[in-house]
């Protein structure tokens, strides 16, 4: 099964999983190749079940019980994004052959990023925020069947991850695209309570053009940071699709985007407490946030201001027909 070669050419933006163990830098090195190509980043980290997080913080390993719906979620990613045919990119483990052969969607190339066992585990102590424990590498590295012959790009890992993306870059694709209408990027930064209606305004409006930034997803704030980061280094645009209650808050990415030349545009989204908890009673049991986690981001609200480094500010309420987005003004 050939799993590389043959990408960028004829208009078809690529697809590529980066692959390795915990601590190899797949996230990071993904992100900065999904900047470098202007396509959507995946971490499939992000898709596991929540049974699986709770199992591996304990330290035991998953089997391949346990991965099986996983793998069919990220394959369902990679068709996902070989049919739309604007590309993307997938930091995955990876590790088994069988785990690559279903994951081995025509159109989708594998790069294995391939470090020594002593670096990964000194990665791995200096990591925080992260679910996946220190000791759990022994058991990955004993799973791990190394992509020969399968036609796979390997990279030394030790390497500086922006190097690594470079390669990956050069190998399977172009330059990301700048943002449409403009010569600087865009980072988009939502503000809003639990169910105002930001990650349906995102799914409508941003999908296809920005990567999205979303804590919930990403469930550490270091991912999140590697991610942002990855944005900011490659140029692409971007939204932060997290609650953003705080001016505090908001300048966590409204600083580094103006300092990377990014155009920072906000989007308020009325939230009332009643519309909101009757939107997170209508939620699947499995997203819903509880009723005081409500009230409790309303009592933090503080509305967005031009004055905090917004070079655009809209106003958006949820309707019962979709979106409506006006210029910016107080809330009333």
């Amino acid at each position: 099964m050939a799993l590389g070669g043959g990408f960028g050419a004829g208009g078809r933006a690529p697809v590529v999983v980066v692959m390795g163990p915990s601590g190899s830098g797949k996230t990071t090195v993904g992100g900065l190749l999904a900047a470098e190509l202007g396509v959507r980043f995946v971490d499939a980290d992000a898709l596991h079940p929540p049974a699986n997080v709770a199992k591996m913080a304990t330290g035991a390993p998953l089997d391949e019980a346990d991965r099986g719906p996983w793998l069919e979620a990220l394959r369902g990613e990679l068709e996902a994004m070989v049919a739309a045919g604007r590309g993307g990119v997938l930091a995955c483990s990876a590790l088994r052959r069988s785990h690559r052969a279903r994951l081995g969607v025509p159109g989708v190339a594998f790069a294995y990023l391939k470090a020594p066992p002593e670096t990964l585990r000194r990665r791995l102590a200096e990591r925080a925020g992260h679910f996946f424990p220190a000791a759990l590498l022994d058991s990955q590295l004993e799973a791990l069947e190394e992509p020969e012959g399968e036609g796979a790009l390997t990279l030394d890992a030790t390497r500086p991850p922006g190097e690594l993306a470079a390669e990956l870059a050069r190998a399977f694709g172009a330059p990301a695209p700048r943002a449409p209408g403009g010569d600087r990027p865009e980072a988009v930064i939502f503000c809003g309570a639990q169910a105002s209606g930001k990650s349906s305004f995102y799914a409508a409006r941003f999908y296809d053009t920005h990567v999205r930034i979303n804590l919930d997803m990403l469930r550490t704030r270091h991912r999140e940071r590697l991610l942002l980061g990855a944005c900011l280094e490659g140029g692409q645009p971007f939204v932060v699709d997290n609650t953003n209650l705080t001016p505090e808050d908001r300048a966590r990415y409204v600083a580094p985007a103006r300092a990377r030349g990014f155009r920072v545009v906000g989007y308020y989204f009325a939230s009332r407490l009643a519309d909101c908890l009757a939107r997170n009673a209508g939620r699947p049991p499995a997203r819903r946030v509880p009723d005081a986690a409500v009230r409790g981001a309303l009592g933090r609200l503080r509305l967005p201001a031009p004055a905090e480094g917004f070079d655009e500010l809209y106003y958006v309420r949820l309707e019962a027909d979709g979106h409506r987005v006006e210029t910016w003004r107080d809330e009333g």
